[in-house]
C-alpha cells in the first residue's frame, strides 16, 4: 500500500517539537504559511528560505514540501528528502512523520519499510496522530510487522484520540467486523459519525451501508441514501455505485434510471470495480442505455480482472443462460468456479444445476448436490428447493451413496 505524502500548509507550523531550542521566527512562520495557503508558492518558498537561513525546522520542513510538490521551485524528490531529513533531525515532528513516508514509498530514498516504522515509531511516540495512524495501518496490514489487530486498534484510538479521520473511521471497520476487538455495532457507528462529522468520505460511506442494511441501527432508506450522496459528493467511488443502484432500484430516493447510468458511469470511470461491472450488466440488458452486449462484456471483465466477484459471477450465468449473448458452458463453468471460489450463492447453484444437467460438465448428481449445499450455506434463496427436487430424483443421495 502507497500511503500518498498530502500535506497542508497547516501542518507547517501546528507540529510540536521537543525541547531542544532553535531560532524561531513566528512572524516569519505565519507569512509563509499565508502564502502557501493562498497558493503563492514563489512567495512561501522565498519565506522558507529565510526561515531555514535562520535554523528553524518550519522552514526547513516547507523546503522540503515545496521540492516535493514542485510548488515555487522544479520539483526534487532528492531536495526533497535532504530539507525533510535536516527538519527531522531537529526533532520536528511532522518532519519526521514524512520522512518515514518517503521510506516507505521510496521517494528520494530507496525503500525501507523497517526505517518507515521506526520514524512512524518516534514520531508517534511525541503525539503525531498521523505518525500513529501509519504505525496503526502497518500493523493491520502486516506491512514491516506481523498483522496485528489488537496492535493496530491500540495506535488508531491514539490517534483518534486527536480526531484523526482515518484513525476514527478504522476504528468503526475494526468494531465492525471485530478485527483486534470484540465486535460492537453500536461502537462501530460512533467512530464511523465522528470521522463522518469531520466530513471523511470512506466513513459516510460506512454509515450509508450499515443504515442500508441494518447493522447497528434500524433499516433506513432515506438515510442510507443521505450518506451514500454525501461521500459521493466528496469524491468517494464507491458512493458513486452506492448512488447509482440507489436510483436504479429506488432505494430511498426516486426511481431514475438515467441518474443511475450517470453515477455508475463515474464509478466505473474513477475504477470502481462494483460500478464497472453494474454499467457492464445495464449495457448487457439495454436498460438506460443503447443494449452493447460487447460493450457490457468489455466492463464486466474489466471489473473481474480487478476480482470482482459479482462480474465473474454476471459473466458465468450470461454464457449459461444464453439470454443476453450465446450460450457458451466452458466459458460459464470457468467464470462460475471463479466466483464460487469467492463465495457467490448464485454461482454455487448454477454449478449445481450444471452439474445436475451435464451442461459444461460431466452429468453427477452427487457433485450437484454437493453444489446445492453450498449454496444453501451461502443463503441462495433457490437452493433448498431445488436440493429437495434433486434428492426426489434421485434417491439414493439421501444416504450419501
Amino acid at each position: 500500500m502507497i500511503k500518498t505524502i498530502a500535506i497542508v500548509a497547516a501542518l507547517m507550523f501546528a507540529s510540536a517539537v521537543t525541547a531542544q531550542s532553535y531560532p524561531e521566527d513566528t512572524e516569519l512562520r505565519e507569512l509563509a504559511w499565508e502564502a502557501a495557503d493562498a497558493k503563492k508558492f514563489d512567495d512561501s518558498f522565498k519565506l522558507y528560505i529565510r526561515l531555514a537561513d535562520k535554523g528553524d525546522p518550519a522552514g526547513m520542513y516547507g523546503l522540503g514540501v515545496s521540492y516535493l510538490n514542485g510548488e515555487g521551485v522544479s520539483k526534487d524528490i532528492n531536495a526533497a528528502f535532504r530539507w525533510m531529513q535536516k527538519a527531522a533531525d531537529l526533532e520536528y515532528i511532522t518532519a519526521i512523520t514524512t520522512l518515514g513516508l518517503m521510506h516507505e514509498n521510496g521517494e528520494g530514498t530507496a525503500k525501507n519499510i523497517e526505517k518507515a516504522n521506526y520514524y512512524y515509531n518516534i514520531a508517534a511516540q511525541k503525539g503525531d496522530a498521523r505518525a500513529a495512524y501509519f504505525l496503526g495501518v502497518n500493523n493491520d496490514l502486516g506491512i514491516g510487522f506481523p498483522p496485528d489487530g489488537r496492535k493496530a486498534v491500540s495506535w488508531y484510538d491514539a490517534a483518534a484520540k486527536q480526531n484523526h479521520d482515518g484513525a476514527l473511521h478504522n476504528l468503526g471497520v475494526a468494531y465492525k467486523d471485530g478485527l483486534g476487538v470484540d465486535k460492537d455495532q453500536s461502537k462501530a457507528i460512533g467512530f464511523y459519525t465522528r470521522a463522518a462529522s469531520l466530513g471523511y468520505p470512506p466513513a459516510e460511506f460506512e454509515l450509508g451501508y450499515m443504515h442500508q442494511y441494518g447493522e447497528g441501527v434500524s433499516e433506513n432508506s432515506e438515510l442510507a441514501f443521505f450518506w451514500y450522496q454525501r461521500s459521493a459528493n466528496n469524491g468517494h467511488p464507491p458512493a458513486f455505485n452506492a448512488l447509482g443502484l440507489a436510483y436504479l432500484d429506488g432505494y430511498g430516493v426516486t426511481k431514475d434510471v438515467q441518474q443511475a447510468v450517470q453515477w455508475l458511469k463515474k464509478a466505473a470511470e474513477r475504477d470502481n470495480s462494483a460500478g464497472m461491472a453494474n454499467l457492464g450488466d445495464l449495457y448487457l440488458l439495454g436498460t438506460g442505455v443503447p443494449k452493447d452486449i460487447k460493450r457490457g462484456l468489455e466492463l464486466l471483465n474489466d471489473a473481474a480482472a480487478k476480482d470482482n466477484t459479482w462480474s465473474k459471477m454476471r459473466l458465468g450465468t450470461a454464457y449459461f443462460d444464453g439470454v443476453d449473448l450465446p450460450t457458451d458452458y466452458p466459458k460459464a463453468i470457468k467464470w462460475l468456479d471463479k466466483a464460487a471460489e469467492r463465495g457467490s450463492g448464485t454461482a454455487m447453484l448454477y454449478l449445481a444445476r450444471a452439474h445436475r444437467d451435464g451442461k459444461g460438465v460431466s452429468k453427477d448428481a452427487g457433485q450437484a448436490k454437493l453444489w446445492y449445499d453450498k449454496a444453501v450455506a451461502a443463503e441462495n434463496e433457490d437452493a433448498a428447493a431445488e436440493l429437495k427436487a434433486l434428492i426426489a430424483d434421485n434417491p439414493q443421495l439421501k444416504t450419501g451413496n
